[in-house]
């Protein structure tokens, strides 16, 4: 088995090695190259936390290692890019991609930190763990915890930040493990490594972590689901946490900007532009829906007779209105159109009788006219591309009085 160096030096970025192997496949088009090194500072993706990125230098030349993985017996395995590899038996220069590593270093840790929170203050049991490239995602045994609680949870993690608490790592057998409380058990044999936040949370752990809780840097909760009976919360964590802080401040800054109110003020500003926009919205519906009577009342319509209506490109408020009334009003069949600037929509509205297979015929109309949309009796909306073909083809089925 080659020397793994990242449990006993973690910050280690660079090392020499020399190739034990490196052999090409994969296809044509996706080479995957893989070489085993006698030693390696490069973590090999498990328990959650990605492998290593980095480069291979060997005499000038430079492989882009991409992932590494654990080969069957646990061998860290170098994946490169393209089809390219160092020569077995040379020593190459190791250098791994520190920021990826030391941001996955303070996902973990933080992770950890936080489920220690969870479980401590929420009674809430770690299931599993996702560190993706943005959040990292904690899914408990619980399906809610109180919005408190959860402010409970990140105040006490980022105390133990600040006390720069130290993380440690060491191995023990699994005989031995009753010495040893765990946060969650283990069903680990032979010798386990456990990692400890110092009197705050012990666990068994094959991954790479900070020295200390003061380089996690900080947590922030940014949002939770329900799962399978569970539930998922998300955090960003460390200097992802700093950056999100950093998106959000401007976010905000931005749209108190745009009410003239400070930040602390903003919620009850757009609280207020929002009662004032339903207000709003309250009165076009009306005006909209007394504008649709007075069209039909106007005499140019009758409900026995098919009607198409076409309008030019009109609020959707008063689209919605005609619709509504045409099809409370009973009209045998209308179809109104409305161009819009990037859309054309459609309704048409028919009610069996005298034998028409009404269904049928509007499944027809839309078919033909090329349309996209759907529903049942006495009512059928949607969009299309051709305003013209659409009415010619609902005039063809339903001869109509043509209005605009």
């Amino acid at each position: 088995m080659p020397e793994v160096l990242f449990y006993d030096s973690p910050y280690a970025r660079r090392c020499d090695a020399v190739v034990l192997s490196a052999a090409t496949g994969g296809t044509k088009t996706k080479p995957r190259t893989q070489v085993v090194l006698d030693r390696t500072i490069f973590y090999p993706a498990g328990g959650g936390q990605p492998g290593d990125r980095g480069i291979l230098r060997q005499e000038g030349a430079e492989y882009i290692v991409r992932d590494t993985v654990k080969g069957d017996d646990g061998t860290p395995v170098h994946v490169l890019e393209g089809a390219s590899r160092p020569t077995v038996g040379a020593v190459v220069s190791l250098e791994i991609d520190w920021n990826h590593r030391f941001d996955y270093m303070q996902q973990h840790s933080g992770q950890h930190l936080l489920s220690a929170a969870l479980y401590r203050i929420a009674d809430a049991n770690t299931v599993s763990v996702h560190q993706g490239e943005r959040y990292t995602t904690i899914e408990v045994d619980r399906d809610s915890i109180l919005p408190a609680q959860l402010s409970d949870v990140e105040t006490a993690a980022r105390e133990v930040i600040l006390e720069n608490r130290p993380i440690t790592s060491f191995p023990v057998s699994s005989d031995d493990l009753v010495r040893f409380p765990l946060r969650r058990p283990t069903s680990r044999t032979g010798e386990v490594r456990l990692v400890e936040i110092d009197n705050w949370d012990r666990v068994a752990c094959a991954g790479v972590h900070v020295r200390s809780t003061a380089q996690i840097g900080n947590v922030q909760t940014v949002g939770s689901e329900s799962l399978r009976g569970n539930l998922r919360l998300v955090f960003a964590i460390g200097n992802r946490a700093h950056r999100d802080y950093g998106k959000v401040r401007a976010a905000a800054l931005a749209a108190a900007g745009m009410f003239s109110a400070s930040i602390e003020d903003l919620p009850d500003r757009v609280h207020q532009a929002l009662d004032e926009i339903r207000t709003l919205h309250g009165r076009t519906k009306s005006l909209a829906r007394r504008l649709a009577k007075r069209t039909l009342e106007s005499g140019r319509f009758a409900p026995d007779r098919p009607a198409l209506l076409e309008l030019g490109n009109e609020e959707d408020a008063l689209f919605d209105a005609l619709v509504r009334e045409l099809a409370e009003q009973g009209f045998a069949a209308a179809c109104v159109v409305n161009r819009g600037s990037d859309k054309v929509r459609f309704a048409i509205i028919a009610h069996g009788g005298n034998g028409l297979p009404v269904q049928k015929t509007v499944q027809g109309v839309i078919r033909d006219a090329g349309a996209r949309g759907g529903g049942r009796e006495p009512l059928w909306q949607g969009i299309c591309d051709d305003a013209d073909r659409l009415a010619r083809c609902f005039s063809a089925a339903f001869p109509t009085k043509r209005q605009t």
